[in-house]
């Protein structure tokens, strides 16, 4: 089993300029959080909007060579969600400058995710102890 090298605490705060997915109204959007493919988390859905604001903060273990963030929006929908856009986020230079504060453009125009990023090594972890 490897090494857990810290924590990073990811806070979803909102998202802008998603383009809707159906025909009828406003999407219903959610966001699924993940590291290299290990750990997988979700934010609440929020209703008929295309201006969310979450504002949730997920904690992740990070393991020697887990370097990708990923997250995935979607819209919610009764039998099935529809992706609106992805983030891949590297994580070196938030493991480097211990934070990252930024709106980030997903893969499908026009959206933006706006995230605030937080770096916890294992050292700090334990003097927090």
């Amino acid at each position: 089993m490897s090494e857990i090298l810290g924590n990073i605490e990811v806070t979803i705060i909102e998202a802008r300029n998603l383009k809707d997915a159906d025909w009828f109204s406003k999407n219903d959007p959610w966001c699924e959080l993940t590291v290299d493919g290990v750990y997988k988390q979700k934010t609440k859905y929020i209703n008929n909007t295309s201006l969310p604001d979450w504002n949730e903060t997920f904690t992740f273990p990070i393991l020697a060579g887990q370097n990708k963030l990923y997250i995935t929006l979607y819209d919610k929908d009764w039998l099935t969600s529809d992706k609106l856009g992805q983030v891949t986020l590297d994580l070196f230079p938030v493991f480097q400058q211990n934070r990252l504060h930024e709106w980030i453009p997903l893969d499908k125009d026009p959206g933006e995710l706006h995230l605030f990023v937080r770096w916890i090594s294992a050292a700090k972890l334990e003097e927090a102890q």
